[in-house]
């Protein structure tokens, strides 16, 4: 068993956790789904604040793919593009 800290907002087994938010996981290959993919870290490693921060800049990261996405995209459907 190992407590993870969620780094996303996660629903595990019916219950809604957010980041920050430390949970307990028993079936080994849930916890490397939820470290491998990034939305949850074994609790220990890092502190709630930095599990909390690193969500923040992943959030950000993706925000601003989207954003230079959605910006490649409308000029590509420009007249004249």
């Amino acid at each position: 068993m190992a407590k993870l800290t969620a780094l996303t907002p996660i629903n595990h087994d019916g219950k809604d956790y957010d980041v920050g938010d430390q949970f307990n996981v028993t079936d080994e290959a849930q916890i490397a789904q939820l470290t491998d993919c990034g939305a949850a870290v074994v609790s220990g490693k890092r502190t709630k604040a930095e599990a909390t921060a690193e969500a923040t800049e992943a959030a950000a990261a993706a925000a601003a793919q989207a954003d230079a996405l959605a910006a490649t995209e409308a000029a590509q459907a420009a007249p004249g593009a």
